[in-house]
């Protein structure tokens, strides 16, 4: 049974938006108010009625209590445009234990199934979009096909085993690896494709051969709100301090022997912590929002921080 099939879990996020619709106080994704006025569906003021106003705007109890004749005036409302951003690198498949719901890749799935689900209401367009040396697929997610295709995604990815249109295996129709991240080249393609501004959602442990997510934040702040979910499991924040070891990178398939140390441990915990806070620091400082979400995490912890932000009200 996929996560998305449980009662439990649908009746948790289903209790969740109820919270978050209350502490926003009404204000729902996408409801954003514009300067124009029009036919929207909110009214935004009364002004007097002059000749020749349509007449069915008219406030009649307001008319009616001030003795005066007014108009309603309605606010328009923009649609607001919700991209996701998962990463389905080789390296996304490791995770916490041996349950397979506890991989960096379906957790953060998870968690894009519960924006997805919290989103796509309203005047909400959400897209999801999967990445890894560019961007492999792309989808409109509704409340009408949502499960179906996150369905897809679990189906054509199981076992590990990524497919893109044309292709099969870990390789596409020209023979490119699409196991290895490149953020770069998937954020250049997300850019080209997707022109209009929003809120974007990027999911990933950001391992790539130029850790290049950190110089890409300038670029995504001046498009986006945007929120950058950092996934991890327990062997990217530490590793073993002793032993003899042979490494092979997921997604290049080169091995490398190790001798470890105390020191050696420690210089990288030290890198990767200094890597993580760089990312915060940086997406902070280009007024974006930063999460570390691990592989064995409640995905509504990270969920209630990520939707109490006002950035995504704004």
């Amino acid at each position: 049974m996929n996560f998305f099939e449980d009662p439990a879990f649908i009746k948790k996020l289903e209790g969740f938006k109820m919270v978050i619709k209350n502490q926003a106080r009404g204000l729902r994704f996408g409801e954003n108010r514009s300067k124009n006025y029009g036919h929207g569906l909110e009214v935004s003021h009364l002004k007097n009625y002059s000749p020749g106003e349509d007449i069915k705007f008219i406030d009649w109890n307001a008319s009616f209590r001030l003795n005066k004749t007014y108009l309603k005036v309605f606010s328009q409302t923009k649609e607001n445009n919700i991209y996701i951003m998962i990463d389905r690198s080789a390296s996304m498949d490791f995770g916490d234990g041996e349950n397979k719901m506890e991989t960096k890749y379906m957790k953060g799935l998870m968690l894009a199934y519960a924006v997805s689900y919290v989103c796509a209401t309203g005047f909400n367009r959400v897209f999801l979009l999967e990445f890894s040396n560019y961007i492999l697929r792309s989808n409109e997610i509704t409340r009408n096909n949502i499960n179906i295709k996150f369905n897809e995604l679990i189906r054509n990815n199981a076992g590990g085993n990524i497919q893109a249109s044309g292709s099969g295996g870990n390789f596409d129709a020209g023979g490119i690896n699409m196991r290895r991240t490149l953020i770069s080249k998937s954020l250049h393609d997300f850019f080209v494709n997707f022109k209009r501004k929003g809120a974007l959602f990027c999911i990933s442990d950001f391992i790539d051969s130029d850790l290049s997510v950190i110089e890409n934040i300038p670029k995504i702040a001046l498009l986006h709100n945007f929120y950058l979910v950092h996934t991890v499991c327990s062997d990217d924040r530490q590793i073993p301090a002793l032993g003899e070891f042979k490494y092979e990178d997921a997604e290049t398939g080169e091995f490398i022997e190790v001798s470890m140390t105390p020191a050696i441990a420690e210089e990288y915990s030290r890198k990767f912590n200094g890597f993580s806070a760089q990312i915060a620091g940086t997406a902070l400082k280009h007024g974006g929002n930063y999460i570390m979400l691990n592989a064995s995490d409640d995905v509504f912890v990270p969920l209630k921080e990520i939707f109490m932000k006002s950035v995504f009200y704004a």
